[in-house]
């Protein structure tokens, strides 16, 4: 299978790029800076802002992938300037994955109700960085019920991987998680 991992030199991009080519599949890389196209190992390297609409539509219809790994996050910046990196991970998070929901195959009709978002580490919101013994004490973020609740939701309006009937992702841990904004394609 063609797969364009979009955030290919992240934490989770990196990796992934060579599990999926240890399986079989022809994976293109995308990335942001020029810079970074000989980083990951990847059988094609496409160079492309993901906030840069147009810039993202050619580019993902030059490699023609039938499925599209959004990972991307601008979290390489946080350790110089954590309000820009967090910022610029939010637009990644709205703007970027509406672009890359409408350059993958099919555009946005295959990703309409297929796209989930997986939360790691729980469902707390980001309340800005904490010191010393305040990172770890203090209120906890929503409870889990919100989560669930917000899951069921989901999958009563017919959401969740295929394969599924529309009952989320299907089971817990490493075995269920489906990257975010995995779009297969004729999955719409």
């Amino acid at each position: 299978m063609r797969v364009l991992v979009a955030g290919a030199t992240g934490v989770v991009g990196h990796p992934l790029v060579g599990a999926l080519r240890a399986r079989g599949h022809q994976v293109s890389a995308l990335v942001r800076e020029e810079s970074r196209a000989k980083a990951p190992d990847a059988d094609a390297v496409v160079v492309a802002d993901a906030l840069d609409r147009q810039g993202l539509l050619s580019a993902v219809a030059a490699v023609r992938p039938e499925a599209v790994v959004h990972q991307m996050t601008a979290l390489r910046l946080l350790r110089d300037d954590p309000a820009a990196a967090f910022a610029r991970t939010a637009r990644l998070r709205t703007e970027g994955t509406a672009n890359l929901v409408e350059a993958a195959p099919g555009g946005r009709g295959a990703a309409a109700g297929r796209a989930e978002h997986r939360l790691r580490g729980g469902p707390g919101r980001w309340a800005g960085p904490r010191r010393g013994r305040a990172a770890v004490r203090g209120r906890p973020g929503p409870r889990l019920g919100r989560h669930r609740t917000g899951r069921r939701r989901a999958g009563a309006a017919g959401a969740g991987r295929p394969g599924t009937g529309g009952r989320g992702t299907g089971g817990g841990g490493a075995g269920g998680v489906v990257p975010a904004g995995v779009v297969p394609a004729g999955q719409g």
